[in-house]
């Protein structure tokens, strides 16, 4: 099944285990929303234009790099979506350029 989920999805960017996660236990869309971190100013407003609006749960995938900055995520995100579900998980392959969103 694993395999499957690879190749629709296309997630070479992150450890297949952690898609796995995702879409077992949040129940995500295998798809994702690349975004560079540089052309990110108020995370929260990026989402707002990139998500539909009858987002349930968005899961946020970072590097490594930012474990600490959780919170931060959470709470932008929040400002837009506030009764949406979000999470914060972090990638040892996931390069801190970046950042990837999955959602439902």
């Amino acid at each position: 099944m694993m395999a499957d989920i690879m190749a629709r999805g296309g997630n070479d960017q992150i450890e297949p285990e952690l898609l796995e996660v995702l879409i077992s236990s949040f129940r995500v869309n295998s798809t994702h929303k690349k975004i560079p971190m540089k052309a990110i100013s108020n995370l929260g407003k990026m989402l707002s234009l990139i998500l539909p609006k009858t987002v349930e749960k968005i899961v946020i995938v970072v590097s490594k790099d930012y474990l600490g900055s959780e919170k931060s995520f959470v709470e932008s995100t929040k400002s837009v979506f506030p009764s949406v579900s979000v999470n914060v998980l972090f990638s040892h392959k996931l390069d801190k350029d970046s950042l990837l969103v999955y959602f439902k």
